[in-house]
């Protein structure tokens, strides 16, 4: 079964992206959506856990031969590649009035990664409330987020500080009468 959503965008005539493809097929949960993008797939991403509320995720970043660097510890392009979009992923489903983007993210590199990786992201009700109050008053919002990689003895491996660019959907202008 074709999603309707799939349909209209082929009735655009414009080429698509895989992300376009993977979000018009409604029968697809989200979090194997996630699991299919092309660089998580490769890279083995495996969801563990989405909260209903959009508010809680775990992602599993295996660590496989091809993502390990000349130390045998997990690459740090990997790890950055996953983390760059969760934020704005868990905003945009917070938030679908909003277009939503990465404006930056840095990684600290707290000890070596060597073993499968999680990482661990919570948008708590203070930060959906904070953003909400920025959106109302700008129209726009740049809320911050701190998350961790975690290795498989609960020790922190990396430190993620991301920030999300948020904007408001303009409503489509009506065109006036003469």
């Amino acid at each position: 079964m074709v999603g309707a959503k799939f349909l209209r965008l082929l009735k655009k005539g414009r080429a698509l992206s895989t992300v376009d493809v993977l979000t018009a097929f409604d029968f697809i949960p989200d979090t194997k959506k996630l699991e299919l993008y092309p660089p998580f797939f490769l890279m083995g991403v495996k969801v563990i856990r989405v909260a209903e509320d959009f508010r809680h995720l775990t992602v599993r970043l295996p660590l496989r031969w091809y993502g390990r660097n000349h130390h045998s510890t997990m690459f740090g392009g990997f790890m950055a590649a996953v983390a760059d979009p969760l934020p704005a992923l868990l905003c945009a489903k917070l938030f679908p009035h909003c277009d939503v983007w990465t404006k930056r993210m840095s990684i600290t590199f707290l000890r070596p990664g060597r073993t499968d990786l999680e990482v661990r992201m919570d948008i708590t009700p203070e930060q959906i409330d904070a953003i909400q109050q920025e959106l109302d008053g700008n129209g726009s919002a740049t809320p911050q987020f701190e998350f961790f990689y975690w290795d498989q003895k609960n020790r922190r491996v990396a430190r993620i500080k991301n920030i999300v660019a948020m904007k408001k959907r303009s409503e489509k202008k009506k065109p006036q009468a003469p």
